[in-house]
């Protein structure tokens, strides 16, 4: 079977399934309904959280500078195709990871049009500081993708924040 991934993932029954996918279609090779048989395309519902980040020096408090969300649309179609962000912040001196974020939603081009110059304007592009700060000792990512179907794809994030020693 051709495909970009593999995985082994649990459903909500703790069900082992082997999945197998490409930009916009996982397949669950392990479904039984005539051994083998392809099920229908699956979409990603709601909103997900990816791993938090900011181990590297736990002991510091980050602020964060900017995100830049990268997928595979044109900025511009983002907030009417429904994609939609959130920062988690966590101080893991006051709260365990997952456990009572400070959540900073973000929505293209409502919390993205930070700057009206042409080179430096894009709905993909969110800056902090000011009203909107950002700050923690670890990081956590969420992710609304569009529920109409599509061939969406979430690559990755570019981010920049500053440390500050602990005290």
């Amino acid at each position: 079977m051709n495909c970009e991934g593999i995985c082994a993932s649990y459903d909500g029954n703790s069900v082992n399934h082997l999945l197998v996918g490409e930009v916009d279609l996982i397949t669950d090779v392990d479904w039984q309904d005539g051994y083998y048989t392809i099920a229908a395309e699956q979409y990603v519902p709601g909103g997900n959280k990816l791993h938090a980040f900011g181990n590297e020096d736990p002991h510091m408090i980050k602020t964060f500078q900017w995100m830049r969300a990268l997928t595979n649309q044109v900025p511009k179609m983002l907030a009417s195709q429904g994609w939609a962000w959130s920062i988690d912040a966590f101080d893991d001196d006051a709260f365990i990871i997952g456990v009572n974020p400070l959540t900073t939603n973000l929505i293209p081009g409502i919390d993205s049009n930070s700057n009206p110059l042409f080179m430096e304007y894009s709905p993909a592009l969110f800056k902090f500081g000011g009203v909107r700060p950002v700050k923690g000792r670890r990081f956590q990512i969420g992710t609304t993708f569009p529920s109409a179907p599509g061939l969406y794809e979430l690559r990755g994030f570019e981010v920049s924040y500053n440390s500050v020693v602990g005290r």
